[in-house]
């Protein structure tokens, strides 16, 4: 069995200094293909960059193209109009990392900029246009905002239920779960669900459908 790895920052700089030996581990694990998602404009960029350079060999990398809700106030219409660009490229297969995150806006203690739910759902629409516009499914980041980003895709989905995407890292539980599902969108389980305590995790991980 080929496994796809749909979610892993590889242009973050802790893979600078071995990032060959990360794609061969992972190609000894059965790995065939991983996809790294954009944060920032440049970060998508560098995705896309390590895409063309790992074609197939140890594994093929793809990428997704997008801002991330915590930078969402990066997102103006020339950053936009260059996303749109990006996401014609052959090796970009998502629109993502984009979504909605309400944790981190409350969090008085960080030391960085970090966008205002409001600017996030802005964001969150435009990409979800963008996505519709280029015929590309979508990578969501969903952190403590299931209500209006199960919102915002069940809508985008009802104008054309050929859209679908993935909800990275789910954490919405397994009241959400059913909903998710039924808009077609496939789901995320990540490091979490290794959490000895994570019982909501593993009960989503017991009802989700191969």
């Amino acid at each position: 069995m080929q496994i796809v790895d749909t979610h892993v920052h590889l242009q973050d700089r802790k893979y600078g200094s071995d990032l060959e030996l990360v794609l061969e581990r992972a190609a000894e694990a059965g790995v065939a293909v991983c996809i790294i998602p954009g944060t920032t404009i440049e970060d998508s960029r560098r995705a896309i960059e390590l895409s063309e350079k790992y074609i197939s060999r140890p594994v093929a990398v793809y990428a997704a193209v997008g801002i991330h809700p915590t930078a969402a106030y990066r997102l103006t219409p020339q950053t936009l109009r260059e996303l749109e660009t990006l996401a014609t490229h052959p090796r970009v297969v998502a629109i993502g990392e984009i979504g909605l995150d309400y944790y981190w806006p409350h969090q008085p203690d960080r030391a960085w900029r970090c966008a205002e739910p409001a600017e996030q759902r802005i964001a969150l629409h435009q990409q979800l246009r963008l996505a519709a516009e280029v015929h590309l499914p979508v990578i969501i980041h969903d952190r403590e905002a299931h209500a209006d980003t199960l919102q915002a895709l069940s809508k985008w989905v009802a104008e054309d239920t050929a859209r679908t995407g993935t909800l990275h890292a789910y954490a919405a539980g397994p009241q959400w779960l059913s909903q998710a599902l039924e808009i077609g969108f496939f789901i995320g389980m990540d490091g979490p669900v290794t959490y000895r305590k994570a019982g909501a995790l593993h009960e989503v991980a017991k009802l989700v459908p191969l």
